[in-house]
């Protein structure tokens, strides 16, 4: 029933690409081995999902903040991010994740924005694209319509341009991504949620968001 009932109808994979492919091969890898082929019925060919409407007013989306790991000079990190963000210093208030958000909900002409935090130090950062800087002729955004995304800015400017060779792990809790600086973390970037509209353009249009973006 649910199949004829959403052949008619447009389905947005919103997370879990990887899963999904995953599955696809691993499926693919054993019809390929077996001689008689798999059945409709196999096992294989089903795989859980959550059907949801992207209309539910209980769907939200929860940002992955940044955890960077290796060898990092904060003051150059800074430097180079300068060259395509607005820095703004949040004077003491690296723990104080009041004030990042509270910044973060102050950003610039709906510039993408994040907050990076180093270890070691008393003061947070604002870091707000540049008006005049466009990630897609940087060579930092795979399509145009996806160069205003946080995570596509972060990633492909900040992390990939300024801070090349570190090692990046994701964390939902931002209290435990802050918590990762007393454990070795260099730094943490707190990010802000994507909007569900926001993933769903990025489906519709075909591209694919940096791994984790959600």
């Amino acid at each position: 029933k649910l199949r004829h009932h959403f052949a008619p109808r447009k389905l947005h994979l919103l997370d879990g690409h990887d899963r999904y492919e995953a599955a696809l091969a691993y499926r693919d890898q054993l019809a390929a081995a077996s001689k008689a082929g798999l059945s409709q019925y196999a096992s294989v060919n089903y795989a859980l999902a959550c059907l949801v409407n992207l209309e539910d007013p209980t769907l939200a989306t929860a940002p992955r903040h940044r955890v960077i790991r290796g060898d990092l000079d904060f003051e150059a990190v800074l430097e180079a991010a300068a060259a395509h963000f607005i820095v703004e210093k949040l004077p003491g208030s690296a723990r104080d994740l009041a004030k990042q958000f509270a910044a973060l909900r102050e950003t610039v002409a709906h510039q993408p924005g994040s907050i990076i935090v180093f270890a070691g130090t008393a003061d947070a950062y604002k870091l707000t694209l540049s008006p005049d800087v466009s990630p897609f002729s940087e060579g930092a955004a795979p399509h145009r319509a996806l160069q205003k995304l946080d995570p596509v800015v972060v990633d492909g400017l900040l992390i990939g341009r300024a801070m090349p060779g570190v090692t990046i792990t994701t964390e939902v809790d931002v209290e435990k991504a802050i918590g990762e600086l007393d454990l070795g973390a260099a730094a943490i970037v707190v990010m802000r949620p994507m909007s569900v509209e926001q993933i769903a353009h990025v489906d519709e249009l075909g591209q694919l968001l940096p791994a984790a973006s959600t």
